[in-house]
This record gives structure tokens, sequence and C-alpha cells, in this order.
């Protein structure tokens, strides 16, 4: 199904993409489900945000937060 060099966020990426109803997180302080779609829609926001600012795939990017459903 993938050749030997396809990297695991592709992999990770497609099933995400083909079972968009499943859960992934399951958040213990507030009990929210977050579906595999959820997720990919706030990453490709995210990744838009990075772009605009001008940050590209050799950018290293920090996150200090809070633990809640949206720090993943």
């Amino acid at each position: 199904m993938y050749s030997s060099d396809t990297s695991a966020g592709r992999i990770i990426f497609n099933t995400m993409k083909n079972w968009p109803k499943n859960v992934c997180q399951i958040s213990d302080t507030d009990g929210v489900t977050v579906t595999f779609e959820q997720a990919l829609t706030w990453a490709i926001r995210i990744a838009q945000f990075f772009k605009k600012q001008g940050l590209d795939h050799t950018s290293v990017i920090g996150i200090a937060a809070a633990n809640t459903t949206y720090v993943m």
C-alpha cells in the first residue's frame, strides 16, 4: 500500500482522512472527545497560520500552554 520511503506523517494523515469520524482523543479534564476530522481541521488551520507568518518545515516552534483539549 505504501512504499518503503513513505513518512509516518503521511500514513497518519491518510488514516485520519479515511476515517474522519473515529475518536483520536478524549480529554480527561473535561470529557471532550476529538475526532480525526476535527484534529485535521485544527492542524491545517495552524499550518496555514504558520505559513502566513513566514515559517516553513525548517522552523522550530515551541508551545507553552496549560493542558487543554486544543493542545493536541
